[in-house]
């Protein structure tokens, strides 16, 4: 190894185990509480679950969901059953785990990129963007995001024929676990297999591989594709399989199948959220490392361009994908969906690293057609993007965009496209800076990005925090009722939420199994069999049965209830225990515990 290696390696170690250390400081505040409802509720519930009774429960319901790769890697934290020690773990587990993925970022950069400057940046940005901050919520993203690297890098290293004999075939049966392993994530991961399948046909039909006049080694392009045809057809069959499984599971994976009336009726809106989607992502990642090795490709080498290629299919793919399984079932018809970048926020290092790939290869001599192509680009970001709603969860990378809303989810037409068009004269400016000052461009754009992704970090950061933690008052009442909860282990305690969720009671009671929390089994549980999420009227053992789709419990010796969101009629079944005027509940003794007191939802009275 030579002196230059070493110094690289200790950098790479270095980034890394700063990152760790950081982003541990950062993602172990206290109480730390799920947000995105009902995504990381049912992750921690999975993994309690996991963990304490060898199973996946919903909130101590049995459930067939199926992604459970999170849950998975979080479950030893339940082993603390002090919260703050088990807030820890799982800060530290995440901190670690989205900081691997600096590891393929590195791999890749060494294929690609010749100056170790670039190399460097490459896992900077990694280090530093906003993607980082899911290690501080319950989101998938911090398993899905280094998985997915890691599995670019591979299919990377199969696509330009980096290994060889036994150790090619021992490479695809890794990506094929790699793979398996994201989908157990996150089942959008089915867009890699259908993205393969289009790249391979799209190089075929380009005749990227000339047919005559090959050099010796690729005299049977034929023969020598059918191991990556093999890698392509084996995936789209494990997703055949999985989406036939799930699909009849009774789990979120329901929404995969195909509804061809509904599809019928909003088909302009898919085609709209498809394009909404490719738009968000090329603002998220800020044009240049996207358009330009698009647009320039010519001027990369081979390999470069292979990747290149493929990428692009995935954002495509994916955009078809949430359009199809999101945006026609929960944002129509509205012009501001959602922008779920979450879905695509792994992408961002790679294109990066072939940003950075084109330049250091000759610059291209000035053409019209290269100009049209990119004006062509953003002016369609010009007229599809007015802006975007939802959990800011949805899109960390988004932040600085987000500074032109309303309250932070809302967005004014004009207001939207101002932003999208100051971006644009950005861009003008450095595609001029592209073609005639190239050692001031680059050092532009390295600032450029650099400011923007500490920017979009702190504000992610700020975010994060304030929306997945609660006030000491808050917390306290709820360290006592967890304390009564597990004091009281031998008899049943159901707690009446409100009609949305209670993140700060939901985390806290979240591995108690003598909880049954009614609330969260009326709503979000059964949303997972397609039946209605809304809790109606009256609630009593049978209500809650009929709604709910389980078995009511046999005895319940206490209910723990949410004064604003119910008004109990029975009163005098039940005896005032404690109240918790921060939390907003009241915790009751029943008489009868085989009797369920009548209660009105006030939200429908």
């Amino acid at each position: 190894m030579t002196l230059i290696h070493k110094k690289e390696n200790r950098f790479v170690w270095a980034v890394f185990w700063i990152s760790v250390i950081v982003r541990t400081v950062l993602g172990c505040y206290y109480p730390r509480t799920v947000n995105c409802y009902p995504d990381e509720a049912l992750y921690l519930s999975a993994a309690a679950s996991l963990w304490n009774q060898h199973k996946v429960l919903a909130f101590n319901l049995p459930t067939d969901f199926g992604k459970i790769g999170y849950s998975l890697l979080i479950a030893p934290a339940f082993a603390f059953s002090n919260l703050r020690v088990r807030t820890m773990v799982i800060g530290f587990i995440s901190a670690l785990v989205m900081s691997l993925g600096l590891f393929p970022v590195n791999a890749l950069a060494k294929k690609l990129l010749k100056e170790e400057r670039f190399r460097r940046w490459s896992l900077l940005f990694y280090a530093l963007s906003a993607t980082m901050t899911y290690s501080m919520t319950y989101a998938s993203e911090v398993l899905f995001i280094p998985v997915m690297v890691l599995l670019i890098y591979l299919i990377y290293q199969l696509l330009t024929d980096a290994w060889h004999g036994k150790k090619k075939i021992l490479m695809l049966v890794v990506t094929v676990l790699v793979w398996l392993l994201a989908y157990l994530v996150k089942e959008l991961v089915l867009v890699i297999p259908v993205a393969l399948v289009l790249y391979f046909v799209t190089d075929r039909l380009l005749g990227w591989r000339q047919r005559k006049g090959m050099e010796k080694d690729d005299v049977a392009p034929g023969k020598k594709q059918t191991w990556k045809f093999l890698l392509a057809l084996l995936l789209m069959a494990v997703a055949c399989i999985g989406i036939y499984l799930f699909s009849n599971a009774g789990t979120q994976y329901y929404q995969l199948g195909f509804d061809l009336t509904l599809l019928q009726e909003r088909f302009w809106y898919l085609l709209y959220g498809t394009l909404f989607f490719i738009v968000s992502t090329l603002i998220a990642f800020l044009f240049l490392p996207v358009l330009y090795p698009v647009i320039f490709g010519r001027t990369m080498e081979k390999n470069a361009r292979k990747l290149c290629l493929f990428l692009v299919y995935v954002i495509v793919v994916t955009a078809a994908v949430v359009s199809y399984t999101i945006y026609i079932y929960e944002d129509y018809p509205s012009l501001t969906p959602r922008a779920h970048i979450r879905y695509v926020e792994y992408l961002f290092v790679p294109f990066l690293i072939l940003l950075f790939h084109l330049l250091e290869q000759k610059r291209p001599v000035f053409a019209f057609r290269h100009v049209l192509a990119l004006a062509a680009a953003l002016g369609l970001c010009l007229v599809f993007f007015v802006g975007f709603n939802g959990q800011t969860i949805d899109h960390t990378m988004l932040f600085f965009v987000q500074v032109f809303s309303q309250n932070g989810h809302t967005f004014l037409p004009y207001k939207a496209r101002l932003c999208v068009l100051l971006l644009i004269v950005i861009v003008a400016i450095f595609t001029y800076l592209f073609y005639n000052k190239s050692k001031f461009f680059i050092t532009l754009l390295l600032s450029g990005i650099l400011i923007v992704s500490l920017g979009n970090n702190i504000l992610s950061t700020y975010v994060q925090y304030k929306t997945h933690t609660h006030t000491q008052a808050e917390t306290t009442e709820a360290e006592q009722v967890c304390d009564f909860v597990r004091e009281h282990a031998d008899v049943g305690i159901g707690v009446i939420e409100p009609v949305t969720h209670e993140e700060l009671l939901d985390t806290f009671l979240i591995d108690c199994d003598n909880v049954r929390n009614i609330g969260i089994a009326g709503g979000w549980y059964f949303a997972l069999t397609q039946g209605n999420i809304k809790k109606y009227g009256l609630w009593s053992e049978g209500e809650v049965a009929k709604y709910a789709g389980y078995e009511a419990p046999q005895t319940l010796d206490y209910i723990l209830v949410s004064n604003d969101a119910y008004t109990i009629e029975e009163t005098d079944a039940m005896t005032q225990v404690a109240e918790y005027p921060n939390l907003g509940y009241t915790l009751y003794k029943l008489k009868d515990p085989t009797h369920l007191p009548v209660m009105y939802d006030r939200s429908v009275e």
